[in-house]
């Protein structure tokens, strides 16, 4: 008859296991010769760390573009910004998630693919009041939307999305499609059960409070952007990307350059420049109905007339400098 330990004799076997010295914190430890990590399947690291660096730039512009957005809607100062990229499986994310809340499922047609946007119901209650022209009052329980402030939501996240759209142009084709209105997370699908899926959250600050505008989406349809966004970051042989070029833009806004408005010249010997003195005239080779030159970087770029404007000399550029006439200067 086989004879069962007792819990003294488990805990005594238990303790005369010995322990590698050489596992870590991280769950790394040592085989043989090689250092092995160990992975959690259930909460999978699927980004590498270029796509993550591009999910985070891309919901950075989303928020400036938000918080802007919702300003100018609301009539009132609302500040938005990332907090947090994470990773986890639906069913997680699903159980994470208060009943009733606001979701707000989107579908990417030309990617074969849905998202979600998650809105904070605080957040949402002070959206409908100020829209309806009230003060943006915050309701002490939670409770779902009626017919009529679902049709207010509906609008403003068709807009919202137009952002969204705009905020991703710059790395895909991005066509994201409001399709419907969730209030029982238990019947959100955007992926299957055991998937893994990327969430976004953004705080968002309206008066003295604060909300969360959460963004997830399957880790499937992130992975079939993947290609696309590193591609948006690699160099083009004699085209230059729309990313570079609006980096570039921002960089040059605020550049100086040196404009130099040159109104003639005149050719005098050495003798008569050493007995220059205060009040001599110079004749200059031009004429006082000639255009003069504007000067850009030391480069002629502009022909155009001096005169004053408000008891300052002024310049008013009348044609450019073409190709063919800067040869004669160079």
């Amino acid at each position: 008859m086989k004879r069962v330990l007792t819990q003294e004799e488990i805990d005594a076997l238990l303790q005369s296991i010995p322990i590698d010295a050489s596992r870590t914190q991280d769950q790394t430890f040592t085989v043989g010769n090689k250092k092995v990590t160990k992975y959690d399947f259930r909460h999978p690291n699927c980004l590498s760390h270029q796509a993550r660096k591009i999910l985070e730039q891309i919901h950075e512009d989303f928020s400036k573009e938000l918080g802007q957005f919702l300003t100018d809607k609301l009539r009132t100062e609302i500040t938005t910004h990332p907090i947090a990229l994470e990773q986890m499986i639906l069913t997680e994310y699903i159980e994470s998630l208060k009943s009733p809340n606001c979701l707000y499922v989107f579908e990417v047609e030309n990617y074969s693919g849905k998202g979600v946007f998650e809105i904070q119901p605080t957040l949402v209650y002070f959206i409908v009041d100020r829209t309806l022209g009230g003060p943006g009052r915050l309701l002490e329980t939670e409770r779902e939307l009626t017919q009529i402030e679902q049709r207010i939501m509906a609008k403003l996240i068709s807009q919202i999305l137009e952002l969204f759209r705009t905020s991703w142009q710059t790395t895909a084709a991005f066509q994201p499609v409001y399709k419907n209105y969730c209030s029982n997370p238990n019947f959100l699908q955007i992926a299957e059960s055991g998937e893994s899926i990327v969430t976004i959250s953004l705080e968002v600050n309206f008066g003295d409070n604060v909300g969360l505008f959460n963004i997830a989406y399957p880790y499937l349809l992130i992975e079939k952007l993947i290609p696309t966004m590193e591609t948006s970051l690699m160099p083009k042989q004699g085209k230059v990307s729309e990313v570079t070029m609006r980096w570039i833009q921002k960089n040059l806004e605020d550049t100086t350059v040196p404009v130099i408005v040159k109104l003639g010249e005149a050719k005098i010997s050495f003798e008569e420049l050493i007995n220059l003195q205060n009040g001599d005239v110079l004749c200059l080779e031009k004429h006082v109905d000639e255009d003069l030159e504007l000067l850009i970087e030391d480069k002629p770029k502009f022909w155009g007339r001096a005169g004053m404007l408000k008891n300052h000399f002024a310049f008013q550029i009348s044609n450019p400098i073409r190709h063919i006439e800067e040869k004669k200067y160079e």
